[in-house]
């Protein structure tokens, strides 16, 4: 597991930030807990301002890099998703390669080697990202990094709202949708 400060511009997390509140729901659910289930994400695919489409891929890539670096590895972006978490959401523990999961499921997150997030903001309370038994708590511009074979989730979100982007990388090139 890796942490890099700074991945992003604090003026950058605030446009992505304020791009992502206005393209979410704005009501939840409170029984559930996953945020993805309410249209409180954006798929990158689906970002329609050209100019934060356009500056995401360009931290997506420059994360690329540092991970490919960090673990002596060529890495390629798989998948995007900008997420807005709300009071009260949390994720248990998971995986995202699919271990675990049924064949379908397996099959579309199988390329998923290293995921990552990248939070763009820290004035809310809780919606630390715990990996294994470590606690992260978010820093504004800041990416935190692992293997997406290893367990991890988000603790509550108590106050406030939690805006991340989410990203998975696989060393298999044909496997890249960025």
């Amino acid at each position: 597991m890796i942490y890099l400060k700074n991945i992003i511009s604090k003026k950058d997390c605030d446009l992505i930030f304020s791009f992502l509140k206005e393209n979410t729901s704005h009501t939840y659910n409170s029984d559930n807990t996953r945020p993805w289930f309410e249209n409180n994400n954006v798929f990158y695919t689906k970002i329609n301002d050209p100019h934060i489409k356009e500056m995401v891929k360009n931290y997506i890539i420059k994360l690329s890099i540092e991970i490919s670096l960090h673990y002596k590895k060529k890495v390629y972006p798989h998948y995007t998703d900008l997420v807005l978490w709300n009071k009260g959401k949390s994720m248990e523990a998971h995986v995202d390669d699919g271990a675990g999961s049924n064949d379908e499921i397996r099959r579309v997150l199988k390329p998923r080697h290293y995921s990552s997030i990248i939070y763009l903001n820290d004035n809310f309370k809780g919606g630390q990202t715990f990996v294994d038994k470590k606690k992260t708590k978010p820093c504004k511009g800041g990416a935190l990094v692992f293997k997406s074979n290893v367990p991890h989730g988000v603790t509550e979100i108590k106050q406030g709202i939690r805006g991340t982007i989410a990203s998975w990388f696989t060393e298999d090139f044909k496997s890249c949708i960025l």
